[in-house]
């Protein structure tokens, strides 16, 4: 990340699973009430109507 502390941006990690998917204070965990809030669709659609998630 060129210099920049991963600690002082906004990475959260939302139902990882498998080897290395342990939660600890060095990976911080996205709630569900906020995961609801950040969707594919609402990242992927555009203004011309695609929808890649359907």
């Amino acid at each position: 990340m060129s210099g920049f502390s991963w600690r002082e941006a906004r990475f959260s990690e939302h139902r990882n699973s498998g080897p290395g998917a342990t939660v600890t204070p060095d990976r911080p965990q996205l709630p569900p009430a906020s995961a609801r809030d950040h969707t594919a669709a609402d990242y992927l659609a555009g203004p011309d109507g695609w929808r890649p998630t359907r």
